[in-house]
């Protein structure tokens, strides 16, 4: 019965239940939330689901747990939804209808200590029970369950709110972060994504009006310069550093903007909860040897504007180290990765010219020029500058050096490339150089020639 004194640990010792040193810190906020319900005179039992309950968690995964309300007291337990995530420890952020709320069910999201993310779900007395819960507690005397269907009042749950989506935000940094150190590199995509979509609900909220049907397209049309550059910087490809880093381009996008939107939207400014979410996520990828900080790039010391620029055939040694090359996530849809660029050469031997680009001894780029002197076709293929690298004109030395190459070529008159019009691509990079369009597309992309 509630106020019956009870064994926590030994509860879950006897369900077998987190066991392991890894878990640790999961059993212990497990052990404080369930004394919390059980302690409860609205709680009529508890139980276990997700990954906890199926014996698959891990050091990272969440806590899943359903607090079934005694009879008539289903808005009552809801009231008490802080309170028994605060067992576990400090709650950092938390929202509402994070379990999605039905006629029967109520969900809660909160972020406490130590990185444990609590998904409660809170539940009428008599509603259906999903497989896979496991019962971690039961009343030991439970009055008669109120029959299905039948009136009890329910509780009052704020969902989708402005405030709501922010800690949503923080959760989905979270489990991003989390999901990326255990390895689980697709869903640790999904999350950034929806992280980046709550973002853009939140800049469609404070800077309304813009009607709901006009899309996420027309949003990303109408942003800043600055703040569309910063936030397609958290677009990357399927590659845990690269991950890492675009998310915390986006924790940091949210740490800057985030306060002004809610200002801009008459809404309270965030508390401390950000930044302690911000301190675990920092803390978890130090553990699990992830990048910190969107700028956790290192640039060799050695190299800058006055270093040489030198193009270099790529050999059996040099081949990974320039796959491993990237430009920035704001460019990744307007470049090839170098690894396709060299799969491609690799058919097309006879034509294909590919060279790294050195400032010094250091590897900073790749080019790629379709060298075909039969039909004298000389063509920029490919050309890319690692992102450590951007803004010391190798780039524009690297076409220099192709541009003199090709002047010897056989019946070489003109030097061209192709580039699509998007936002970060290099357009304006080969006007700057000479380059003209011609009015001819290859594929989707506009033609401009360098007359030789």
């Amino acid at each position: 019965m509630p106020g019956t004194e009870l064994d926590p640990q030994g509860l879950l010792d006897q369900k077998a239940v987190l066991a392991g040193p890894e878990l640790a810190e999961r059993r212990r906020g497990l052990a404080a939330v369930v004394a919390a319900g059980a302690a409860s005179p609205n709680v009529a039992a508890i139980y276990l689901y997700g990954s906890a309950a199926r014996g698959e968690a891990d050091g990272y995964s969440d806590l899943d747990l359903t607090f079934e309300a005694r009879p008539g007291g289903w808005a009552a337990l809801w009231d008490e939804r802080a309170s028994l995530a605060a067992a576990a420890g400090e709650v950092a952020v938390d929202y509402d209808g994070g379990g999605g709320e039905t006629k029967d069910h109520a969900g809660y999201t909160a972020i406490v200590a130590d990185g444990l993310c609590l998904d409660l779900v809170i539940r009428r007395n008599g509603a259906a029970r999903p497989e896979g819960e496991v019962l971690l507690w039961g009343a030991a005397s439970t009055p008669t369950a109120t029959p299905a269907g039948a009136a009890e009042p329910a509780p009052t749950i704020a969902t989708d709110t402005f405030a709501g989506r922010m800690a949503r935000f923080w959760c989905e940094a979270l489990r991003c972060a989390q999901s990326l150190a255990r390895g689980d590199l697709w869903t640790g995509h999904a999350r950034l994504d929806h992280a980046r979509d709550l973002f853009l609900q939140l800049w469609r909220a404070a800077h309304g009006p813009q009607p709901e049907q006009a899309g996420a397209r027309r949003l990303r049309q109408g942003l800043p310069d600055d703040v569309h550059r910063r936030l397609a910087a958290t677009v990357t490809r399927l590659d845990r550093n690269q991950l890492a880093v675009a998310l915390w381009a986006a924790i940091d996008l949210m740490v800057d903007v985030g306060p002004d939107l809610a200002r801009l939207a008459s809404q309270k400014c965030p508390g401390d909860g950000p930044q302690l979410v911000r301190a675990m996520i920092k803390e978890l990828s130090e553990v699990a040897g992830l990048p910190v900080g969107a700028s956790d790039l290192i640039r060799d010391p050695e190299v800058g504007t006055e270093s040489p620029v030198s193009l270099r055939e790529i050999t059996h040694e040099s081949a990974p180290q320039v796959c491993r090359l990237d430009v920035d996530p704001f460019q990744h849809h307007v470049a090839a990765p170098n690894a396709v660029s060299l799969a491609q050469a690799c058919f097309v031997p006879v034509k294909a010219w590919p060279r790294a680009i050195y400032a010094g001894d250091t590897l900073v780029g790749f080019i790629m020029l379709w060298d075909n002197p039969e039909k004298s076709e000389y063509f920029i293929w490919r050309l890319m500058i690692d992102q450590r690298y951007q803004g010391l004109g190798f780039g524009r030395k690297a076409v220099e050096l192709v541009v003199d190459y090709a002047r010897g070529r056989p019946g070489a008159v003109q030097l061209g490339v192709s580039y699509g019009i998007a936002t970060g691509g290099p357009r304006a990079f080969y006007q700057r150089l000479g380059f003209v369009e011609t009015g001819e597309r290859l594929a989707d992309e506009h033609v401009a020639k360098l007359d030789l």
